[in-house]
């Protein structure tokens, strides 16, 4: 494997797990501050935090299967099928995928 590959093949993990670590964090800490909210008696403030990440979350999840359905044909040597693709995308796992 030439060493340009491997160091891109590196990279690519290293942002991808670091993306997807940050991701689980915010995704803790959102709910901690909306139990928090709860808690306190703010359920207003703790709707509107509940209600803009899951918003969030089923707009990146609406992207990414656009965005793959988008993709050519030749692009990916193997897909899996268009139902597995809708599950993880309902999984809200479909950014993993990508």
């Amino acid at each position: 494997m030439p060493w340009s590959l491997c160091t891109t093949l590196f990279w690519d993990l290293v942002l991808g797990v670091w993306g997807t670590a940050s991701f689980v964090i915010n995704l803790g800490v959102d709910l901690w501050i909306a139990s928090q909210y709860v808690l306190s008696g703010r359920y207003l403030w703790a709707a509107l935090v509940l209600t803009l990440l899951g918003l969030a979350s089923v707009l990146l999840q609406v992207f990414s299967w656009i965005w793959l359905r988008a993709d050519p044909a030749g692009l990916h040597e193997s897909q899996p099928p268009v139902r597995c693709l809708a599950l993880l995308h309902l999984l809200q796992l479909g950014y993993l995928y990508r």
